[in-house]
Protein backbone atom coordinates (compact mmCIF):
# COMPACT_ATOMS: atom_id res chain seq x y z
CA UNK A 1 0.00 0.00 0.00
CA UNK A 2 0.72 3.66 -0.03
CA UNK A 3 0.35 4.14 3.75
CA UNK A 4 3.79 6.64 4.87
CA UNK A 5 4.40 7.40 1.19
CA UNK A 6 7.30 5.70 -0.65
CA UNK A 7 10.90 5.76 0.19
CA UNK A 8 13.27 6.79 -2.65
CA UNK A 9 17.04 6.56 -2.93
CA UNK A 10 17.15 10.79 -3.32
CA UNK A 11 15.60 13.47 -2.99
CA UNK A 12 12.83 14.33 -5.50
CA UNK A 13 12.30 17.51 -7.04
CA UNK A 14 10.82 17.24 -10.20
CA UNK A 15 6.87 16.38 -10.36
CA UNK A 16 5.96 12.78 -10.29
CA UNK A 17 3.48 10.92 -14.06
CA UNK A 18 0.67 8.48 -13.76
CA UNK A 19 0.20 6.12 -16.87
CA UNK A 20 -0.18 2.16 -17.71
CA UNK A 21 3.68 1.20 -18.63
CA UNK A 22 2.84 -2.26 -17.41
CA UNK A 23 0.17 -3.26 -19.67
CA UNK A 24 -2.17 -4.20 -16.72
CA UNK A 25 -4.85 -1.43 -17.27
CA UNK A 26 -4.44 0.24 -14.13
CA UNK A 27 -2.00 3.37 -13.81
CA UNK A 28 1.49 3.28 -12.40
CA UNK A 29 3.10 6.30 -10.56
CA UNK A 30 6.69 7.13 -11.76
CA UNK A 31 9.07 9.81 -10.48
CA UNK A 32 13.13 10.70 -11.11
CA UNK A 33 15.47 11.62 -8.64
CA UNK A 34 18.50 13.57 -7.90
CA UNK A 35 20.35 10.37 -7.73
CA UNK A 36 19.92 9.55 -11.26
CA UNK A 37 17.44 7.25 -10.69
CA UNK A 38 14.09 6.47 -12.45
CA UNK A 39 11.01 5.16 -9.63
CA UNK A 40 7.90 3.16 -10.55
CA UNK A 41 5.24 1.55 -8.50
CA UNK A 42 2.09 -0.30 -9.44
CA UNK A 43 -1.39 1.06 -8.22
CA UNK A 44 -0.97 -1.04 -5.08
CA UNK A 45 2.02 0.73 -4.39
CA UNK A 46 4.25 -2.19 -5.17
CA UNK A 47 7.33 -1.68 -6.99
CA UNK A 48 7.27 -2.42 -10.98
CA UNK A 49 9.82 -4.99 -12.09
CA UNK A 50 12.74 -3.14 -13.72
CA UNK A 51 12.75 -0.58 -11.66
CA UNK A 52 14.38 1.37 -9.99
CA UNK A 53 16.68 1.90 -12.95
CA UNK A 54 19.05 4.57 -13.91
CA UNK A 55 18.36 6.09 -17.34
CA UNK A 56 21.07 6.84 -19.80
CA UNK A 57 21.80 8.88 -22.50
CA UNK A 58 23.08 8.08 -26.35
CA UNK A 59 26.49 7.62 -24.88
CA UNK A 60 25.91 5.89 -21.48
CA UNK A 61 26.21 9.03 -19.00
CA UNK A 62 23.35 9.20 -16.27
CA UNK A 63 21.88 12.91 -15.01
CA UNK A 64 20.03 14.12 -11.89
CA UNK A 65 16.62 15.57 -12.05
CA UNK A 66 16.33 18.65 -11.33
CA UNK A 67 13.09 20.82 -10.65
CA UNK A 68 11.37 20.78 -14.48
CA UNK A 69 13.54 17.46 -15.59
CA UNK A 70 10.48 15.55 -15.37
CA UNK A 71 8.60 12.61 -17.51
CA UNK A 72 6.18 12.12 -20.08
CA UNK A 73 4.25 9.15 -21.37
CA UNK A 74 3.20 7.75 -24.82
CA UNK A 75 2.93 4.67 -26.89
CA UNK A 76 6.02 4.29 -28.82
CA UNK A 77 6.47 1.34 -30.18
CA UNK A 78 2.92 0.33 -30.73
CA UNK A 79 2.44 -2.33 -28.22
CA UNK A 80 -0.51 -1.11 -26.29
CA UNK A 81 1.56 0.23 -23.26
CA UNK A 82 3.26 3.35 -22.75
CA UNK A 83 6.67 4.20 -22.58
CA UNK A 84 8.88 7.03 -20.53
CA UNK A 85 10.30 9.80 -22.67
CA UNK A 86 12.90 11.87 -20.48
CA UNK A 87 15.61 15.09 -21.09
CA UNK A 88 19.14 13.26 -20.53
CA UNK A 89 21.40 15.37 -21.12
CA UNK A 90 21.91 16.66 -24.89
CA UNK A 91 19.14 13.97 -26.31
CA UNK A 92 15.62 12.50 -25.05
CA UNK A 93 15.97 8.78 -24.26
CA UNK A 94 13.41 6.59 -23.89
CA UNK A 95 12.69 3.76 -20.97
CA UNK A 96 10.51 0.57 -21.77
CA UNK A 97 7.76 -0.08 -19.21
CA UNK A 98 10.47 -3.15 -18.02
CA UNK A 99 12.81 -1.01 -16.93
CA UNK A 100 14.80 -1.36 -20.24
CA UNK A 101 16.48 1.06 -22.51
CA UNK A 102 14.87 1.65 -25.89
CA UNK A 103 17.29 4.45 -27.00
CA UNK A 104 21.23 3.86 -28.03
CA UNK A 105 23.70 3.69 -24.68
CA UNK A 106 26.64 3.36 -27.22
CA UNK A 107 26.46 6.42 -29.64
CA UNK A 108 24.40 4.30 -32.03
CA UNK A 109 26.66 1.34 -31.75
CA UNK A 110 23.43 -1.52 -30.51
CA UNK A 111 21.50 -0.57 -33.75
CA UNK A 112 18.26 1.91 -31.50
CA UNK A 113 17.63 5.09 -32.24
CA UNK A 114 19.02 8.27 -31.00
CA UNK A 115 17.19 11.41 -30.44
CA UNK A 116 19.77 14.25 -30.43
CA UNK A 117 18.94 18.05 -30.09
CA UNK A 118 22.81 19.44 -30.45
CA UNK A 119 23.00 21.08 -27.34
CA UNK A 120 21.52 21.12 -23.06
CA UNK A 121 17.35 20.51 -22.97
CA UNK A 122 16.87 22.13 -19.98
CA UNK A 123 12.75 21.38 -19.77
CA UNK A 124 10.95 18.00 -20.98
CA UNK A 125 10.00 16.56 -24.06
CA UNK A 126 6.76 16.42 -25.20
CA UNK A 127 4.62 14.15 -27.81
CA UNK A 128 1.62 14.12 -29.76
CA UNK A 129 -0.06 13.35 -33.35
CA UNK A 130 1.04 16.99 -34.85
CA UNK A 131 0.72 15.99 -38.81
CA UNK A 132 -2.75 13.86 -37.87
CA UNK A 133 -0.80 10.50 -39.88
CA UNK A 134 -2.21 8.64 -36.77
CA UNK A 135 1.54 8.04 -35.07
CA UNK A 136 3.00 10.53 -32.35
CA UNK A 137 5.55 13.28 -32.50
CA UNK A 138 8.28 13.86 -30.44
CA UNK A 139 9.08 17.59 -29.63
CA UNK A 140 12.07 18.68 -27.67
CA UNK A 141 13.35 22.32 -27.75
CA UNK A 142 16.72 24.17 -27.14
CA UNK A 143 18.33 26.74 -28.92
CA UNK A 144 15.59 25.41 -31.73
CA UNK A 145 12.46 23.31 -31.78
CA UNK A 146 13.55 19.74 -32.72
CA UNK A 147 10.72 17.03 -34.06
CA UNK A 148 11.15 13.57 -35.17
CA UNK A 149 8.94 10.95 -36.38
CA UNK A 150 8.16 7.91 -34.08
CA UNK A 151 6.88 5.45 -36.89
CA UNK A 152 5.68 2.48 -34.53
CA UNK A 153 3.95 4.71 -32.51
CA UNK A 154 0.31 5.44 -31.53
CA UNK A 155 -1.21 8.12 -30.80
CA UNK A 156 -1.81 7.13 -27.25
CA UNK A 157 -0.75 9.27 -24.52
CA UNK A 158 -1.51 9.05 -21.15
CA UNK A 159 0.88 11.89 -19.53
CA UNK A 160 1.69 13.64 -22.93
CA UNK A 161 3.94 16.87 -21.73
CA UNK A 162 4.74 18.12 -18.58
CA UNK A 163 2.10 18.17 -16.10
CA UNK A 164 -0.08 16.67 -18.46
CA UNK A 165 -1.56 18.87 -20.05
CA UNK A 166 -1.29 22.88 -21.25
CA UNK A 167 -3.61 24.15 -18.11
CA UNK A 168 -0.74 21.68 -15.73
CA UNK A 169 -3.68 19.74 -14.36
CA UNK A 170 -1.33 17.07 -12.98
CA UNK A 171 -4.27 14.95 -13.02
CA UNK A 172 -5.82 11.51 -15.36
CA UNK A 173 -9.36 11.32 -15.95
CA UNK A 174 -10.85 7.87 -15.47
CA UNK A 175 -11.74 6.14 -18.43
CA UNK A 176 -15.18 7.02 -19.72
CA UNK A 177 -17.50 6.92 -22.62
CA UNK A 178 -18.27 10.29 -23.90
CA UNK A 179 -21.09 11.11 -26.85
CA UNK A 180 -22.03 13.90 -28.61
CA UNK A 181 -25.98 13.45 -27.54
CA UNK A 182 -27.58 11.81 -24.84
CA UNK A 183 -30.89 11.58 -26.61
CA UNK A 184 -31.38 11.11 -30.32
CA UNK A 185 -34.66 12.89 -31.36
CA UNK A 186 -35.22 13.04 -35.91
CA UNK A 187 -38.57 14.40 -37.37
CA UNK A 188 -39.94 12.93 -40.12
CA UNK A 189 -42.90 13.62 -42.50
CA UNK A 190 -46.53 11.66 -42.51
CA UNK A 191 -46.22 8.80 -44.65
CA UNK A 192 -42.10 9.77 -45.73
CA UNK A 193 -40.48 6.54 -46.19
CA UNK A 194 -36.43 5.56 -45.79
CA UNK A 195 -34.27 5.73 -42.99
CA UNK A 196 -33.26 8.69 -41.23
CA UNK A 197 -29.11 8.45 -40.33
CA UNK A 198 -28.19 10.39 -37.09
CA UNK A 199 -23.75 10.00 -36.85
CA UNK A 200 -22.71 10.06 -33.37
CA UNK A 201 -18.95 10.33 -32.25
CA UNK A 202 -17.64 8.01 -29.30
CA UNK A 203 -14.50 9.46 -27.60
CA UNK A 204 -12.65 8.08 -24.22
CA UNK A 205 -12.40 11.54 -21.83
CA UNK A 206 -9.24 8.96 -20.48
CA UNK A 207 -6.35 7.09 -21.06
CA UNK A 208 -5.98 4.08 -23.21
CA UNK A 209 -7.27 2.43 -26.35
CA UNK A 210 -11.21 1.95 -25.93
CA UNK A 211 -13.11 -0.75 -27.51
CA UNK A 212 -16.87 0.19 -28.24
CA UNK A 213 -20.22 -1.36 -29.42
CA UNK A 214 -23.17 0.15 -30.34
CA UNK A 215 -26.28 -2.41 -29.73
CA UNK A 216 -30.02 -1.33 -30.37
CA UNK A 217 -32.78 -2.77 -28.83
CA UNK A 218 -35.31 -2.21 -31.63
CA UNK A 219 -35.02 -4.04 -35.08
CA UNK A 220 -36.12 -0.32 -36.64
CA UNK A 221 -32.84 1.19 -35.44
CA UNK A 222 -29.43 -0.19 -37.12
CA UNK A 223 -26.10 1.04 -36.18
CA UNK A 224 -23.29 0.77 -38.97
CA UNK A 225 -20.57 0.37 -37.73
CA UNK A 226 -21.92 -1.15 -34.75
CA UNK A 227 -18.21 -1.57 -33.10
CA UNK A 228 -15.15 0.01 -33.10
CA UNK A 229 -11.92 1.54 -30.66
CA UNK A 230 -11.74 5.28 -29.69
CA UNK A 231 -9.05 7.33 -27.45
CA UNK A 232 -9.07 11.22 -26.31
CA UNK A 233 -7.65 11.58 -29.11
CA UNK A 234 -8.96 9.81 -31.72
CA UNK A 235 -12.58 9.58 -31.56
CA UNK A 236 -14.58 6.68 -33.08
CA UNK A 237 -18.09 7.16 -35.20
CA UNK A 238 -21.36 5.28 -35.87
CA UNK A 239 -24.44 6.34 -37.97
CA UNK A 240 -27.49 5.21 -36.32
CA UNK A 241 -30.25 4.49 -38.91
CA UNK A 242 -33.73 5.46 -37.93
CA UNK A 243 -36.21 3.36 -40.10
CA UNK A 244 -39.50 5.70 -39.50
CA UNK A 245 -42.18 3.54 -42.10
CA UNK A 246 -45.38 3.37 -40.82
CA UNK A 247 -45.40 5.20 -37.18
CA UNK A 248 -48.20 7.83 -36.30
CA UNK A 249 -48.45 11.64 -35.92
CA UNK A 250 -46.60 12.77 -32.79
CA UNK A 251 -43.78 11.41 -30.81
CA UNK A 252 -43.03 7.44 -30.59
CA UNK A 253 -40.52 6.17 -28.38
CA UNK A 254 -38.23 3.31 -30.70
CA UNK A 255 -35.81 2.22 -27.68
CA UNK A 256 -32.48 2.58 -27.10
CA UNK A 257 -28.87 2.24 -28.44
CA UNK A 258 -26.28 0.75 -25.82
CA UNK A 259 -22.85 1.97 -25.93
CA UNK A 260 -20.75 -0.34 -23.96
CA UNK A 261 -16.64 0.21 -23.76
CA UNK A 262 -13.79 -1.72 -22.19
CA UNK A 263 -10.28 -0.26 -21.93
CA UNK A 264 -7.69 -3.58 -22.09
CA UNK A 265 -10.19 -6.08 -21.93
CA UNK A 266 -11.76 -4.28 -18.49
CA UNK A 267 -15.13 -2.89 -18.58
CA UNK A 268 -15.20 1.41 -17.63
CA UNK A 269 -16.95 3.31 -15.63
CA UNK A 270 -20.20 4.17 -17.12
CA UNK A 271 -20.81 1.48 -19.91
CA UNK A 272 -23.13 0.74 -20.70
CA UNK A 273 -24.66 4.01 -21.47
CA UNK A 274 -28.24 3.89 -22.74
CA UNK A 275 -29.28 6.32 -25.62
CA UNK A 276 -32.56 6.49 -26.23
CA UNK A 277 -33.96 6.91 -29.63
CA UNK A 278 -37.60 9.11 -30.58
CA UNK A 279 -38.71 10.03 -33.76
CA UNK A 280 -41.83 13.15 -34.04
CA UNK A 281 -44.01 12.67 -37.27
CA UNK A 282 -45.49 15.61 -38.42
CA UNK A 283 -47.92 16.40 -40.67
CA UNK A 284 -45.61 18.58 -43.03
CA UNK A 285 -42.00 19.19 -42.51
CA UNK A 286 -40.41 22.36 -44.23
CA UNK A 287 -37.18 23.05 -44.72
CA UNK A 288 -34.49 25.96 -44.41
CA UNK A 289 -31.18 26.07 -46.71
CA UNK A 290 -28.96 28.15 -45.55
CA UNK A 291 -25.54 30.12 -46.81
CA UNK A 292 -22.45 28.59 -45.18
CA UNK A 293 -18.94 30.50 -45.22
CA UNK A 294 -16.08 28.58 -44.11
CA UNK A 295 -13.19 30.32 -43.21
Amino acid sequence: GWEGGKATSGSTPASPVIGDIAGDGRPEILITTMDKKLHAWHADGTPVAGFPMTPVDQAGSSWTYDVGRSLVLGDYDGDGKQEIFLATAWSVSIVDGNGQMLTSVNNGGDGKPIYYAFNTLRNNPAIGDLDNDGKLELVAMNYAIHVWELPDSRPDTDWPMFKRDAARTSTVEEAAIALTTEEITVMQELGASGPIPYRVIIKNTGPGIMSWSATPNDTRITAVPSSGTASRNNPGSTMININTTGLPLGTTYLGDVSFAATVDGQPISNSPTEVPVNVIVVEELYKAFLPLVVE
